[in-house]
C-alpha cells in the first residue's frame, strides 16, 4: 500500500482534525477583491496605512528600519500606544476573505472535518463554509 492510499484509508477510518496555517489563503481574495497578502506585503500595507505622509518624522525614521519584520513593526505599533489602529487595519485588510479565481479553496468542503482550526487572522473559513450553507458562490469585491 503506497502512503496516499494509506492516508485514504486512515482519513476513512477515522476523522483527523485540519489545522491551517497561512498558506492556505494564498489566493484567497479581501472584500475589496484584493489578494491577501503574505507576511512581507502586509507589512508593507501596514507601514503605509500607519505611517501616512504628514506623520511624525521621528516614528516614520525609526519604522523605515523595521517596516519589513513584521513582528518588530508590530511591537513598534505596540509601544506607539497605537495597537487599535493596527488590529483596525489589519481587519480591513483581511475581512470578507473568500476564494480566488481557482475555487481551490471550496475543496475544504470535499471531506467532512470534525474539526478545523486556523492560525490565520483571516475569516476565509467561515465565509467558504458560510457560503456552502446558503447556496452561494461569493468573490471578491464589495
Amino acid at each position: 500500500m503506497d502512503v496516499l492510499d494509506n492516508l485514504k484509508l486512515k482519513m476513512q477510518e477515522r476523522r483527523p482534525i485540519l489545522l491551517l496555517g497561512a498558506g492556505f489563503s494564498i489566493g484567497a481574495k479581501n472584500s475589496y477583491g484584493i489578494n491577501l497578502p503574505k507576511g512581507d506585503e502586509l507589512s508593507e500595507r501596514l507601514f503605509n496605512k500607519m505611517y501616512p505622509n504628514g506623520y511624525n518624522a521621528d516614528y516614520i525614521a525609526r519604522a523605515k528600519l523595521i517596516k519589513h519584520n513584521l513582528k518588530e513593526l508590530c511591537s513598534l505599533f505596540r509601544s506607539e500606544n497605537r495597537v487599535s489602529q493596527r488590529n483596525n487595519v489589519i481587519a480591513n485588510i483581511f475581512s470578507g476573505s473568500v476564494p480566488g479565481n481557482n475555487r481551490f479553496h471550496d475543496k475544504l468542503t470535499c471531506y467532512p472535518w470534525n474539526y478545523i482550526f486556523t492560525l490565520n487572522v483571516d475569516d476565509l473559513v467561515e465565509n467558504i463554509y458560510q457560503c456552502l450553507m446558503c447556496g452561494t458562490q461569493k468573490s471578491g469585491g464589495k
